[in-house]
């Protein structure tokens, strides 16, 4: 069973800048697995903040046409 903080007056929330973010807790960009599904997921078991994921650089500059290495 996980430890889980308990929390009298719900999960907290913070802002940064005009977004904020409830409950403050941050899923990490990570290569081929943050998908959209995988964000719907996290997002319905309170994820407050989601990445898409990440792309090369390389890939991006030329369009994605099998550039990677």
């Amino acid at each position: 069973m996980p430890i889980m903080p308990r929390y009298p007056a719900g999960l907290p929330c913070t802002e940064i800048g005009p977004v904020l973010i409830d409950p403050a807790i941050a899923l990490a960009p990570m290569a081929g697995f943050t998908g959209h599904p995988f964000r719907i997921l996290a997002r319905e078991f309170g994820c407050g903040l989601l990445f898409t994921e990440m792309i090369h650089a390389r890939a991006l500059l030329h369009g994605g046409k099998g550039v990677f290495f």
